[in-house]
Order: C-alpha cells, then sequence, then structure tokens
C-alpha cells in the first residue's frame, strides 16, 4: 500500500491578505512623491541660505516672498494642467503672460495711462488673442499631437492627399 500525503491548497486570494508597511502605502501614492520632493528642494534652500549666512529664508517675510510667487505660477499651472489632463498641449500661456506684462508696462509708462486701466488693457488684448489662437488652432485643426514639433505637419499632409 501506498501512502499519499496532500498539500493544503493556499486560501485564495492571499496576496490580497498580505501585510504591507506604512513607508510603503505612502510612497505608493503619487502626492507623496511630490511632497517629498518638495521638502528635498526646500531643504537645499535653506542650506544655500544658511551656508551665506543669510536667515531671511526662514523669516515671515522670506516665506511670504516665495509663498506669493509660488501662489501666482500655481494658478497658471493649474490651467495648463487641466488642458494636459483633456489630452491637448497649449504652451502660448507663457507667451501670453509675458505679453500682458509688456502691454501693463508699456500702458504705464510710454502712454501714462493708470495701472489699473493697464491691467485692463491687457486682460483684454491677451482675451482677444487667445481666441484668435484658438479659432486658428480650431480650424487648420493643429492640436492633440504626440509632438509639440510636429503639430501641423500630419494634418497638412492629410489635407494634400
Amino acid at each position: 500500500m501506498a501512502s499519499t500525503t496532500t498539500v493544503a491548497p493556499s486560501a485564495p486570494g492571499s496576496d490580497r491578505l498580505r501585510q504591507i508597511s506604512l513607508t510603503q502605502r505612502v510612497l505608493s501614492r503619487p502626492a507623496a512623491g511630490a511632497l517629498i520632493i518638495v521638502i528635498f528642494v526646500w531643504v537645499v534652500f535653506l542650506v544655500l541660505s544658511l551656508a551665506r549666512g543669510n536667515t531671511a529664508f526662514l523669516s515671515l517675510a522670506g516665506t511670504l516672498n516665495y509663498l506669493d510667487v509660488a501662489a501666482q505660477i500655481g494658478v497658471l499651472a493649474t490651467s495648463v494642467a487641466l488642458l494636459m489632463i483633456a489630452g491637448e498641449f497649449d504652451l502660448s500661456i507663457g507667451s501670453m503672460v509675458g505679453f500682458a506684462g509688456i502691454i501693463m508696462a508699456i500702458g504705464v509708462t510710454i502712454w501714462g495711462l493708470p495701472v489699473w486701466l493697464s491691467i485692463i488693457l491687457a486682460m483684454i488684448l491677451t482675451t482677444i488673442l487667445g481666441v484668435l489662437n484658438g479659432i486658428i488652432v480650431v480650424r487648420t485643426g493643429c492640436r492633440r499631437s504626440s509632438s509639440p514639433w510636429r503639430r501641423c505637419s500630419s494634418s497638412a499632409a492629410s489635407r494634400r492627399s
């Protein structure tokens, strides 16, 4: 008589029940990577500031200074991020910010306009340019390309054939 031994089968779904450490759970989230990078950059600038013997980086005025700039860039980056999530790719925001600054500066210094009127004029002109840019993009079909350098080449080639 031959004796056989049976091995108990593993419980189904046992991989889902494995213990994951807190570090692995935190680092598996994309936001954790961004937070780690922000902390790293902050520490680098702190070390550079302290190496120069300057403690202004840690003062309230210094903190408000770099957070003010970060808020302005964050507002612009949010609109660009929404476009990228939607699958579009638009680089015109950088030129529009520069154009608005130039219009405001020319309005105040050369034309003698009040600051508030120069801001309104810059907003109107950049809105007109943005609408014109949107009309050109929609009419020519120059959108949704995997590479920004080949933006209109595929649509122009398809129209010729």
